[in-house]
Formats: C-alpha cells, sequence, structure tokens
C-alpha cells in the first residue's frame, strides 16, 4: 500500500470553510495531485495523511454522495476539519 503526505491544499476559493472546496493537494515530494486524483487513489489502495497542528498523523478518507461531487475529509473528524489548516493554495 503507498502511503502519501499532504503538506498543503488547493482551494477555489481563498479562504475554505470545508473541505468539499478543495480542489488538490501538495504533497511532500513536490507533487500536485487532483482532487479526483486523490479519490481515485484513496478508492483503490493508497493512503494520504497530514500532520495536524497538535503533530498528529491524520489520515482522510474519500466520501460518496449520491448526486453530489465527491470529496476528502479527515477520518473520525466530528467538528472542524483540521486538513483545513495545512497551507493554502489558492487556485
Amino acid at each position: 500500500m503507498n502511503t502519501f503526505r499532504i503538506v498543503g491544499i488547493f482551494s477555489d476559493s481563498m479562504y475554505p470553510t470545508t473541505t468539499k472546496k478543495i480542489t488538490g493537494v501538495l504533497l511532500s515530494n513536490g507533487t500536485r495531485e487532483s482532487i479526483n486524483q486523490v479519490i481515485i487513489s484513496l478508492d483503490g489502495v493508497c493512503q494520504y495523511y497530514y500532520i495536524d497542528p497538535d503533530f498528529r498523523k491524520r489520515y482522510i478518507e474519500s466520501v460518496h454522495i449520491d448526486n453530489f461531487p465527491s470529496y476528502v475529509r479527515s477520518k473520525n473528524c466530528t467538528e472542524f476539519d483540521t486538513l483545513l489548516t495545512l497551507p493554502i493554495f489558492y487556485d
């Protein structure tokens, strides 16, 4: 299983308030992946994680809801998603 570290996110919103606004991710090796690439990889055999503000390793998951675009979020997230605390690059 391949595992990738996310170090930044891309969004079409300057200040996203939800992970549904994420359009892509920046990986620790400098590669940019679209959110569709990440979702396909997550649904396959890859894992993605990031380090949250408390220095904990947090994994992400893909979310699929009928009649809505798929998106990603942190696993076991119940409140504010700390994925949004990573550096944001405006698309």
